[in-house]
């Protein structure tokens, strides 16, 4: 039994959404605000879609998003699953080529209509692209069936793990 009370940051989040699902969780320069429960929602919704799209234990999940609740929402639903691997949007085609490789990227986690070399990169190295829904709502469409529906929450990576 681990000394501390919540041995993952899923596990905190957990805690907090069932105790205080209405107090503010995080808010964003741009005046989004997420509540413990709703965050918690979200997140376990872009995990139901992740898992449906192979995002599995061995996974290394390339997020290429802008600053704000989405990239929040994505970090912890990707980090409870697999590696998360945020990447500045910005970069270019050369630094995306050597972070995929280097790190094995095996997925790229994007906005739709988003501009970002790592759509190319992840096209050219034949990997899924993942496409939230640009409007806010965390929902990733798969030939416009919305996989966030899927009623499977996978298995959060425990601790244990990484003892």
């Amino acid at each position: 039994m681990s000394p501390y009370l919540h041995q993952t940051i899923y596990d905190l989040l957990a805690t907090q959404a069932g105790r205080h699902p209405d107090a503010i969780a995080i808010e964003t320069a741009g005046g989004i605000s997420l509540t413990y429960g709703e965050l918690m929602r979200r997140t376990r919704a872009l995990m139901r879609a992740l898992h449906v799209r192979g995002v599995a234990r061995a996974s290394r999940v390339a997020i290429v998003l802008p600053n704000g609740a989405d990239l929040a929402v994505s970090m912890l639903a990707v980090s409870t699953l697999a590696t998360s691997v945020p990447l500045n949007p910005i970069y270019r085609r050369d630094e995306y080529l050597a972070y995929f490789g280097e790190i094995r990227v095996t997925h790229l986690l994007t906005l739709r209509n988003f501009p970002s070399e790592a759509r190319a990169v992840a096209k050219e190295a034949d990997l899924p692209i993942i496409e939230l829904a640009d409007d806010g709502s965390m929902n990733v469409a798969d030939e416009g069936k919305n996989l966030a529906q899927s009623h499977i929450l996978p298995e959060p990576l425990s601790a244990a793990r990484w003892s």
